[in-house]
């Protein structure tokens, strides 16, 4: 059957439309010609083209105004629609390659007919080829429905930083990755995906391995989250190249934590009502019974305000379990921080102590699995908390 591409132009546009159609036709595509086109205006034929484009059986739109600007701005009001104004080779390319592009909007008075047929000849000659995009377009999506919903809070992108190897879980380690550890029957991260599914969060969530993991990259698969890899530089560094590429405020949750099975999704909710001054948040639990690695204890005054943070304080009721979330003014602090060797824990002290509006989450229960001690008290816990998880694909 031969891929079909909707076409649209106004008055001002009509005059490529013939080298459009051509060069389409020279490329193996149908073209079909919206209603109207030649006499009506741009908004009213930009709208019935995404319209029908959203409704099935279309390969891609193609659109052509006098600049090109008002068309792409109706397209872009349409859900799943990425329109590209594009007036060079380049521009074509990278809509398509890097930003999945499903429609080409041409401006006829900055356009020759000549131009026009290279540019509609670059949009068919490419398709999304970008893994690094993956995360992006995601988010994309994501911020379009929870406008849809009226939801705004849904928007922050959760990146599931697992870079950590289990060379201090030997003999109980099975895995090369710490994440893909079997806890009551699952993986470490199957369960922090599925608390993500149940928060509506994959869509914005993308995890970052050391290295590639066959395992780890099919459990990615199954819950259709993007997954990146790259070597660790030191946590604070990890952590800032994660948040700052995310460019707004970003959830982090660690591989290696193991919480109370819901305590990630209602964190994710929770961090999207923080008011906008928040500084940072994180999640608190009781420690374990016993422990053979640095905890990072968090201690609290009188009214449950954070007042002390860090590994070599006394010891506290509570301690921080891997799950964090930082907004933009807090990462802009973090490069100074790297400069002088402050390690993350002491980031978080230093901030604390500068008087950072922080917002703690309670958890009922949680583990961070860093020895081979915390594997096993981590089982051990979900034995008796924690029903053995079925086998049933992930539903979303």
């Amino acid at each position: 059957m031969t891929a079909r591409i909707l076409l649209a132009y106004d008055g001002l546009g009509a005059p490529l439309s013939e080298a459009i159609v051509e060069e389409l036709g020279a490329h193996g595509y149908e073209t079909v010609l919206v209603a109207g086109s030649g006499r009506h205006d741009y908004p009213d034929l930009a709208a019935a083209a995404c319209t029908a484009f959203n409704g099935g059986g279309y390969a891609s739109v193609v659109l052509v105004c006098g600049t090109g600007l008002g068309m792409s701005i109706v397209a872009n009001k349409f859900p799943g629609i990425r329109a590209a104004r594009c007036t060079d080779e380049y521009s074509v390319e990278k809509a398509r390659r890097h930003s999945d592009a499903n429609v080409l909007a041409l401006a006829a008075n900055l356009t020759p007919s000549e131009r026009a047929r290279s540019l509609v000849r670059s949009w068919v000659g490419h398709r999304f080829d970008s893994a690094r995009s993956i995360p992006k377009i995601a988010r994309i999506a994501s911020i379009e429905e929870s406008e849809r919903r009226g939801d705004r809070a849904a928007t922050t992108p959760v990146v599931v930083l697992a870079k950590g190897l289990g060379s201090r879980l030997a003999p109980v380690a099975a895995t090369t990755h710490k994440t893909m550890e079997l806890i009551a029957g699952r993986p470490i991260l199957w369960w922090l995906l599925r608390d993500l599914a149940g928060a509506d969060a994959l869509a914005r969530t993308s995890v970052v391995l050391r290295e590639a993991d066959a395992g780890a990259a099919a459990l990615c698969r199954e819950f259709g989250v993007a997954v990146e890899f790259s070597s660790p530089t030191g946590y604070l560094r990890d952590v800032h190249a994660v948040a700052s590429a995310a460019g707004t405020a970003v959830t982090v949750v660690e591989g290696d934590s193991f919480v109370q099975p819901g305590s990630v999704g209602r964190f994710v909710e929770f961090c999207g009502r923080l008011p906008a001054d928040a500084g940072f948040a994180f999640a608190t639990a009781a420690p374990p019974a016993r422990w053979d690695y640095p905890i990072q204890w968090v201690g609290v005054d009188d009214r449950g305000r954070v007042r002390r943070f860090g590994r070599d304080i006394e010891p506290t009721a509570l301690m921080a379990c891997g799950l964090w979330h930082w907004t933009p003014a807090e990462v802009a602090q973090m490069p100074r921080a790297i400069e002088q060797g402050l390690s993350f824990t002491r980031f978080v002290a230093d901030r604390i102590a500068a008087g950072t509006a922080v917002a703690t989450f309670g958890v009922a229960g949680a583990h961070n699995v860093n020895t081979a001690v915390s594997l096993e008290q981590a089982r051990e816990w979900a034995e008796s908390t924690v029903a053995v998880a079925p086998d049933p694909a992930v539903t979303r």
